[in-house]
């Protein structure tokens, strides 16, 4: 006759395969870092990330094997930072082919105004759109937020999924 742990075992394996897979490509679960985001996410906010919202992902290993929809502007997304693989929540201030415009120290980008410092009003004018495949992210909190007018454009591909909300 058998243990009831050896006639569980089997679910047991099914279950984890299964936890593994939804969360490596359905869902993830992730906490917010630093005041980049504030006032509407804040630090140490745990937050749930639609991994489908752009495409099937690889799981564990990350990339996509299908991408079917871009970010769009307003998305805040969860990406890898281009700089050095940090995953991090930003919303998506521009989109491949979206003009930017630099005046007075100053980023014009669809309907939003973002400060620039000297350093990054020098590379962003000489970059007359965001390029094609790629995306310009900010910080909702610009004055303390780390983001693409410091590191540049992140690919599209970056993008590890949406904020659920």
């Amino acid at each position: 006759m058998k243990t009831l742990g050896t006639r569980l075992w089997p679910a047991f394996l099914v279950g984890a395969v299964l936890l593994v897979f939804i969360s490596g490509t359905v869902v993830g679960v992730s906490q917010v870092r630093g005041p980049s985001m504030q006032p509407n996410y804040h630090n140490g906010q745990i937050i749930l990330i639609n991994r489908w919202a752009y495409g099937l992902q690889f799981p564990i290993i990350g990339g996509y094997s299908w991408f079917w929809k871009a970010p769009m502007v307003g998305d805040i997304v969860i990406l890898r930072n281009p700089s050095d693989g940090q995953m991090i929540i930003k919303r998506v201030a521009g989109v491949g082919g979206m003009p930017l415009r630099v005046k007075d120290q100053q980023l014009f980008i669809g309907q939003r105004r973002v400060p620039l410092s000297a350093w990054q009003a020098y590379w962003l004018e000489a970059v007359p759109h965001v390029p094609a495949h790629t995306i310009f992210v900010l910080g909702d909190n610009p004055a303390q937020s780390y983001d693409s007018r410091d590191w540049g454009f992140a690919k599209e591909t970056s993008v590890v999924g949406k904020l659920w909300n």
